[in-house]
């Protein structure tokens, strides 16, 4: 059995479909811009978390919940958040 999903339910889970093309653009320009960049990143803020918002650096902090405090209105869904681990110490078990 097939379920229909209805274009307003779709949107309550995922947010405007319309602007779906955009918001994986926006992705891609702040994954760029985190692989371009990431040696210079990991140099600066090792051990911080990052948020990376319309292909640029836009906060760091070491902890995540300061990094929260720092979100503000503009960042939005699409904006990256990653941590920049030291290479040294990093062990995936």
């Amino acid at each position: 059995m097939v379920t229909k999903i209805k274009p307003e339910e779709l949107n309550e889970l995922f947010g405007d479909m319309s602007k779906i093309g955009n918001r994986l653009d926006q992705q891609k320009e702040n994954i760029d811009y985190l692989e371009s960049n990431y040696a210079k990143l990991l140099e600066k803020h090792k051990n911080q978390w990052i948020i990376v918002d319309k292909g640029h650096l836009a906060a760091c902090a070491r902890d995540i919940g300061e990094l929260f405090s720092k979100l503000n209105k503009t960042h939005r869904d699409d904006t990256l958040l990653y941590y920049l681990a030291d290479p040294e110490h990093f062990m995936i078990l």
